[in-house]
């Protein structure tokens, strides 16, 4: 199997780069070409750093896919 490809991944990224408007579009889309298996996304928006100094908002993004998928598809 080839090391750039996979059949579950985590995204995880800023929402002020990865809004949840391109989030639910990206899955739609995999969904629509059958790529798409199982999938869940959350918005941690309350983490704090150990000094008490909240974090950036931020969506994590679980994919599982039907089958290996080459890595330039996500």
């Amino acid at each position: 199997m080839s090391r750039n490809k996979f059949r579950m991944c985590e995204i995880c990224n800023l929402d002020d780069i990865l809004t949840l408007e391109m989030i639910k579009e990206g899955i739609q889309k995999l969904v629509d070409e059958d790529k798409i298996e199982k999938y869940c996304y959350l918005l941690h928006n309350n983490d704090t750093y150990e000094d008490g100094n909240p974090k950036k908002s931020h969506y994590h993004l679980f994919l599982k896919f039907v089958e290996s998928v080459d890595f330039h598809i996500v």
